[in-house]
Order: C-alpha cells, then sequence, then structure tokens
C-alpha cells in the first residue's frame, strides 16, 4: 500500500511457452463412463500409463488500481495450455480469472476475491469453477504472515451434474521469512463437497509446505511437497466400500533470470512436477512425473 498516484493503473503481461515430457496421462480429468451394477462411473480412459511429449503456451496478466492510499481493486488472469503431440485426448486448457477488493485494516489487510475459472480436456469442456473468498492478511512479527481464509466455490461438470458439488474451503497461509534469502511457506485447508450423487461428496484435508531460496538476484530455487486426503461420503455400490483417496504432489523447481546474457525480460524456468494417488480402490490409483523447461518473457 505505497503512497503513490491513485490514478494511475499498475499492470503487466507474461506469456510462457516450453517444452512438456509426461510419463503418465492417465491420472487427467479425462474420463469414460461404466456402468457396473447399474450404477454409472467414471474412470480414466486409458489405464495403461501413456507417455506423452507437449508444447506449453501460457499467458499472465493482472491489473491493480489504488482507489486511495488504503484500498485497492485487483484483477488477474492466467490461460495455460498443455499441448501433446502424440495424445491430443489429453491437451489441456485452462483460463481462470481473479478479482479483488482489498483493503488496509491498520497494519493487515482484508480481501474479497470473485472467482471463475473453466477447464477443458481434449478440445471439450470439462469443467466451470466458480467461487467467492474473503481472505485477511496480517503480520505476528516481522518474520511471519498469516493469512486466514474462507471461500465457497461451485463445481460443475458439464459430462455428468452428478459430479457437480458445491465446496467449502477453510485454510490458513503462513509465510515465514528464515533470512533474506529463505522462505518458508505452509498451508492447511479442509474441503467440504457436497454432491448430488452422495458418492461423489467427500471432506478433504490438505496439507502443503514449501521452500523458496533465491541464490542471488537473478537465480531462485523452490520445492513443494502437499499431502492431501480425501474421505467420499457412501460406499461405491458395486465395491462395498467407501472410496478413501491419498494424494501426493512435489515439485521442484528453479528460475534463472537471463539479464547477465542481456535478456533481462526473459526468465527460464525448470522443473519436476509428481503427482502421486493411492485409493482403497485400486482402479482410481495412478502416478504421474512430469518435467518441464519454460521461458517466460514479461512484454510489460
Amino acid at each position: 500500500m505505497r503512497k503513490v498516484n491513485p490514478e494511475k493503473l499498475q499492470y503487466n503481461l507474461e506469456l510462457l511457452t516450453g517444452l512438456l515430457v509426461d510419463n503418465n496421462l492417465v491420472n487427467s480429468p479425462s474420463a469414460a463412463s461404466v456402468v457396473i451394477y447399474g450404477k454409472e462411473f467414471f474412470f480414466n480412459e486409458n489405464l495403461r500409463p501413456t507417455e506423452a511429449n507437449g508444447v506449453f503456451v501460457g499467458a499472465n496478466a493482472s491489473i491493480s488500481k489504488l482507489l486511495d492510499n488504503d484500498k485497492r481493486l485487483s484483477l488477474k488472469m492466467n490461460i495455460a495450455s498443455s499441448n501433446y503431440l502424440n495424445k491430443p485426448d489429453g491437451n489441456t486448457l485452462l483460463v481462470d480469472f481473479v478479482g479483488g477488493y482489498h483493503a488496509k485494516l491498520g497494519q493487515s489487510e482484508y480481501g474479497i476475491e470473485p472467482r471463475f475459472a473453466s477447464v477443458s480436456i481434449g478440445g471439450e469442456a470439462l469443467l466451470n469453477i466458480a467461487s467467492l473468498g474473503a481472505r485477511f492478511t496480517t503480520f505476528l512479527n516481522n518474520k511471519i504472515r498469516v493469512s486466514p481464509m474462507l471461500e465457497y466455490a461451485k463445481y460443475d461438470y458439464t459430462s455428468s451434474f452428478d459430479r457437480s458439488a458445491d465446496v467449502i474451503r477453510p485454510q490458513v497461509l503462513v509465510n515465514y521469512s528464515y533470512s533474506q534469502k529463505l522462505m518458508i511457506i505452509g498451508v492447511w485447508s479442509m474441503n467440504l463437497a457436497s454432491a448430488k450423487e452422495k458418492q461423489n461428496s467427500y471432506t478433504g484435508l490438505r496439507y502443503e509446505i514449501g521452500t523458496r531460496y533465491r541464490y542471488n538476484s537473478n537465480l531462485m530455487f523452490g520445492a513443494d511437497y502437499s499431502l492431501n486426503t480425501l474421505d467420499f461420503d457412501e460406499q461405491l455400490d458395486a465395491f462395498d466400500v467407501k472410496r478413501a483417496d491419498t494424494r501426493h504432489s512435489f515439485n521442484i523447481n528453479s528460475s534463472l533470470n537471463l539479464k547477465g546474457l542481456g535478456f533481462p525480460r526473459l526468465t527460464l524456468d525448470v522443473g519436476i512436477n509428481h503427482f502421486q494417488n493411492d485409493s482403497n480402490i485400486g482402479l482410481y490409483a495412478n502416478q504421474r512425473t512430469q518435467f518441464y523447461s519454460l521461458v517466460r518473457y514479461a512484454a510489460f
């Protein structure tokens, strides 16, 4: 909340492109309908691991305007597209808009954030998400920042209304600045999902810890690990058991700004994403590892 001219807009646009190497597209949301004992279930279209190489194209944009020294409005847009050369059914497109009204309250800040996102798989619309969140951010001391948040989200699946759900999500984000170079990030959240079909309703808990280490002004390293447990409300008739999933994911990445080579607007990101889903119903278990190398260009 700097004392700058409130009439000025702050805005930026970042373009991304790069290569993806993926050892398994099976855990993508692309699903086929299967009827078992008169009940309809959605499984991955191909239960065998499917390797694929692809190209990533994306854009990040944001606009922020100070209403006065204590209040501001913001709008962010994220477009991310993964296109696989030998598996077009696994192509994904995410379009994500997040608005915000933020106001200073003493040394703290609160905000209201509406959001809309759309996900497509293989060129077909899969899921729309609309949400409204309330966030409060404060500093416990000069090293620890805490942000509790409460969000309501509505997940609408275009192919099956029985999977659509209303979700209540309380969350707490903690940032700890260990030093000027090292930051530690922790997240706790709960997901309470109520679907039309109770077999798709669930309670979820998510824990995440991450680090950011700035080696110098041009090079940063990061790592994140998350654990997400989902317990579904009713048993699946075909299996006579309630589905329970435990999802692990981690990311290791580095980010190098190329201004040392004369390209200050270019940044090279290299990293690994790994996802693993363990389930008491084996058909839902899978794992996936993705390697990526992306170039980010700061247009303005």
